[in-house]
């Protein structure tokens, strides 16, 4: 069953999964995307680029679990890698309460 809220991105606003309709999805959206490009500089220390690929998936990451970047930047000095993505959704993730997620969402 395809959800109108196709950013899937009612929970940024608190709000129950998949309660938004499509305009309102895709403005929350890419106005969450956004501020999580914030983050990206703020764990990296750069200007995030489409072209890095440590930017991307550190921001892909971020779109599903926000605590990603602080958590990055003080435990791997902000360095995406696989193996620091996979130990996050192992040993992290789950101390939020929350699902596993998918940790090939990268």
């Amino acid at each position: 069953l395809l959800s109108d809220d196709i950013f899937q991105c009612s929970e940024s606003l608190g709000l129950p999964p998949n309660s938004l309709g499509v305009k309102e999805s895709i403005v929350q959206g890419v106005s969450f995307f956004k501020a999580q490009l914030k983050v990206v500089a703020s764990t990296t220390g750069h200007e995030p680029s489409p072209t890095n690929e440590g930017d991307v998936n550190i921001s892909s990451v971020l779109y599903q679990f926000p605590s990603f970047g602080p958590w990055l930047k003080k435990e791997r000095n902000g360095k995406w890698s696989e193996e620091a993505n996979y130990y996050f959704y192992k040993n992290i993730v789950p101390g939020f309460g929350a699902g596993p997620g998918d940790k090939d969402y990268f």
